[in-house]
């Protein structure tokens, strides 16, 4: 058993397609809007063929990504995802993340592009350890109450 339908051999490019999956449906789950909801398929690509200036992706299409089912996305269509996620192209065609040890700095990165959280960053410098232990669970408290979990470790 191969997990492919009707037993068909898996072909070299499925853990690739499953790694952009996979990608694509963590942007999705923390890339919320502005009521904390996911995105659905056609506000994404409303929002991208909006920013575009033509039909360039089709809700249809991205549900296929996600699901592993479309082969080879071109770079076009991925600069599109990433723009809208707010995510370098990379994100999508770079090394599975820890492969290189870089999968904390991504992240790192990623939370930084926020202003909000560079806001709260730079407010805490220079504060006592007390003070900022504080404000670490003040967030962790208003992390659970929006339903987020604790992030990684830092």
């Amino acid at each position: 058993m191969n997990g492919q339908p009707d037993g068909a051999a898996a072909s070299p490019d499925d853990g690739a397609r499953g790694l952009l999956a996979a990608r694509l449906n963590k942007l999705f789950a923390e890339k919320k809007r502005p009521d904390g909801q996911e995105y659905s398929y056609r506000e994404v690509s409303e929002a991208i063929n909006a920013a575009a200036g033509e039909k360039a992706i089709s809700g249809n299409y991205i549900w296929q990504l996600r699901k592993g089912e479309r082969r080879e996305p071109s770079a076009r269509r991925l600069k599109l995802l990433a723009d809208f996620f707010n995510v370098e192209i990379g994100y999508f065609t770079g090394p599975e993340p820890g492969a290189d040890g870089r999968d904390e700095d991504t992240r790192f990165v990623t939370a930084l592009r926020d202003a909000g959280v560079r806001d709260i960053a730079l407010r805490a410098h220079g504060l006592s350890d007390a003070s900022k232990a504080t404000i670490l669970q003040m967030i962790e408290m208003a992390r659970k109450a929006e339903g987020l979990g604790s992030p990684p470790e830092a």
